[in-house]
């Protein structure tokens, strides 16, 4: 997926290494997660249900954005979520799609590299020096705990929904 975001947009497009070519790759690999466990989590939902709303006079569109999305929703979190923590772990599609810069990030989509701690981790964790391992082992802790967060504020939001 790498490979073929840097042939179409970074050198096809001309958009060099940016924040919009490493977001389209991402998005690339997380939409068939994000689908399949959405197919699954909304195959879940009993017919039941949805002979229920229809015979108290629910069209097609009320039964499936108010009773199927509303039952199926903790498994479309979860397939969201696991498509997320895939790409927060992902580093070779952004070398070849964001490179590297050790600049912060200027706002610009195109003609921009950005620095991500991915690539911290790889590029530092073998280095000799202890101050570059500290840093690598400072970015995995900082991924590993910006997808708890956001894993634990979605239940959170999930919960509050629920009640």
């Amino acid at each position: 997926m790498g490979y073929f975001g840097y042939v179409t947009m970074v050198e096809w497009l001309g958009w060099d290494f940016s924040v919009a070519a490493a977001s389209i790759v991402l998005a690339m690999m997380s939409i068939p997660y994000i689908c399949r466990t959405t197919e699954l989590a909304l195959r879940q939902v009993s017919n039941d249900l949805r002979e229920a709303a229809h015979a108290v006079g629910a069209n097609d569109r009320q039964v499936i954005l108010r009773v199927c999305v509303p039952a199926a929703a903790p498994g479309i979190l979860t397939g969201a979520l696991l498509a997320l923590a895939i790409s927060v772990g992902e580093t070779a599609p952004l070398i070849y799609t964001a490179g590297w810069s050790n600049y912060l990030w200027g706002g610009r989509l195109t003609h921009s590299p950005i620095g991500y701690l991915t690539y911290v981790i790889w590029t530092f964790i073998n280095e000799p020096f202890a101050a570059a391992n500290a840093l690598a082992y400072a970015a995995a802790f900082l991924v590993t705990f910006f997808v708890l967060a956001i894993n634990l504020a979605s239940r959170l939001v999930l919960r509050e929904h629920r009640v």
